[in-house]
């Protein structure tokens, strides 16, 4: 018998030899579990729902956090005037942009379907403002 089959013998045998002497033991907690199995489950769902609604929550405040950071044209002209490091991203579309074609000092214009693509030219060591509308 080589050394592997010997770990093996010794092992299956220190199993069955716990089994054995735990048989009792073993045999309650399989009918304790069958008992509470509902409960568990209940308990199993209700932390599955908790966790969705936390979910949902943590993104709805993500959301308003977003809506939230808004600012006026009035207080983008202060930035800029008090001299405030920012980058302004022009979004608007084709059509907006022939309507008002202005442009806000400094601002890099792209569509919203170039930014991806275009990323590297957005500075990444100060506050964007995306210009859209």
């Amino acid at each position: 018998m080589n050394i592997r089959a010997k770990v093996a013998a010794l092992t299956a045998g220190v199993f069955v030899g716990l089994g054995r002497l735990f048989a009792s033991q073993l045999e309650g907690v399989v009918t304790y579990t069958v008992r509470m199995a509902s409960v568990i489950l209940a308990g199993l769902i209700l932390a599955t729902v908790g966790y969705v609604a936390f979910k949902l929550f943590q993104r709805q405040r993500f959301i308003r956090r977003l809506r939230v950071a808004r600012i006026t044209p009035e207080q983008l002209w202060d930035l800029m005037d008090s001299g405030c490091e920012i980058s302004v991203l022009d979004l608007r579309d084709g059509l907006t942009v022939q309507a008002a074609p202005y442009l806000i000092r400094g601002a890099i214009r792209m569509t919203p379907e170039e930014v991806e693509r275009r990323q590297e030219e957005i500075p990444r060591d100060r506050d964007i403002v995306l210009y859209c509308s």
